[in-house]
């Protein structure tokens, strides 16, 4: 448990010091390049599912916990002039909570609501309904729409990402493995240098894989491939 209370800390730490500390887009962006940028922080930063698709009970049904994805930034140092400033893999720490809600719903919620220079900050919600349980069929499934905004890079580039999707599980009592695919769509802008802003819409196909293990602490690992391009989430906390 005095893990759990130091990953905050190690989160602010990760977007608060070098190299992170003079992270900036390249300037001069054409309208192609917005929308690359777009991709990889407005749809890099959605809501990740990090769960089984069995729901959580409505009473008490809760957990929370601190993620941490790594998302990578491709080759976007070199696109406009080329003076891009990003780390290969990007922090994005964010604050997860979930909520059964009954009937086979559940809500989640992701936030890192501190917006400086150096960081993304995230506002979203998740909803998700089980419609075959694992008590009826071989593996549960689920379905889930979410919402993300994002503000990114001391507001240079601002993004807003809705995402429906379908999960399966498998329950093996501690671990629970998972997967499945979701479509994104996300509209943004971006501060491209000279005072101009340049907006895009970005459409994403997202394959994505991982496992719950639930022991005095709750882990669960997820792997997302963004268009093909891969992406990792940490989530540590606990489950009432």
């Amino acid at each position: 448990m005095r893990t759990l209370y130091r990953l905050p800390l190690l989160c602010w730490l990760l977007v608060t010091t070098h190299p992170l500390s003079a992270a900036s887009l390249p300037s001069n962006l054409s309208s192609e390049e917005v929308g690359r940028a777009i991709q990889i922080f407005g749809v890099g930063s959605g809501m990740r599912l990090l769960r089984s698709s069995e729901s959580l009970p409505d009473w008490p049904g809760f957990k929370a916990g601190v993620e941490l994805t790594l998302q990578p930034m491709k080759n976007i140092n070199s696109l406009g002039n080329a003076n891009g400033t990003l780390p290969t893999l990007f922090p994005m720490p964010r604050f997860y909570f979930a909520k059964g809600l009954g009937h086979g719903g559940e809500l989640l919620i992701g936030t890192f609501p501190f917006i400086m220079r150096n960081t993304v900050a995230t506002y979203g919600a998740l909803l998700k309904w089980t419609v075959r349980p694992e008590d009826e069929y071989f593996l549960a499934t689920a379905v889930f729409a979410g919402y993300t905004r994002m503000l990114a890079l001391n507001n240079s580039l601002r993004a807003h990402t809705v995402e429906i999707g379908i999960s399966v599980s498998k329950d093996y009592v501690r671990l629970r493995p998972y997967g499945g695919v979701a479509f994104a769509l996300s509209v943004g802008d971006v501060g491209s240098g000279g005072g101009i802003t340049r907006s895009g819409t970005v459409n994403s196909f997202k394959l994505f894989a991982g496992f719950e293990l639930e022991l005095p602490m709750s882990l669960s690992v997820q792997l997302d491939f963004l268009d093909l391009l891969p992406s990792a989430s940490l989530l540590v906390g606990f489950r009432l």
